[in-house]
């Protein structure tokens, strides 16, 4: 996909697809779908700054008794350890994202590309969780 936010409605229906094909029920799937959007979001606006002409790369694969999601930019650099919780007392717009993604998936994790550009986000959501 480009790092455009339209393209994150067919996202979300392929998302659906995979989890069906995997045996998700509709509240992981669901789950999978809020993750990913919060994923895909940060790229265009922290890694690419807005330009919504970028390349995010998506795959997903059927991995035990789940899905794994393979999200890859090259833009910014991530460093998850600089990212500190959010004030869940105090109502704010945005710094939610990493939150959600690690309470709604079963595990995360983000890893340098070989090349060194951009990051790579690794995911996964299992049917028994």
């Amino acid at each position: 996909m480009n790092s455009d936010p339209e393209e994150l409605q067919e996202v979300r229906r392929w998302l659906h697809e995979v989890g069906e094909e995997a045996g998700l029920g509709e509240e992981a799937i669901f789950q999978m779908k809020v993750a990913v959007s919060e994923a895909c979001t940060n790229i265009i606006r922290h890694a690419y700054l807005g330009d919504h002409a970028k390349p995010i790369w998506l795959r997903a694969q059927q991995k035990g008794d789940g899905v794994e999601l393979e999200i890859r930019d090259f833009g910014q650099p991530f460093d998850p350890s600089l990212v500190r919780a959010p004030d869940l007392e105090g109502a704010h717009e945005g710094g939610y994202g990493v939150f959600l993604m690690r309470n709604l998936m079963d595990h995360v994790e983000y890893l340098p590309p070989p090349d060194g550009g951009g990051t790579t986000l690794r995911m996964l959501k299992s049917r028994t969780a």
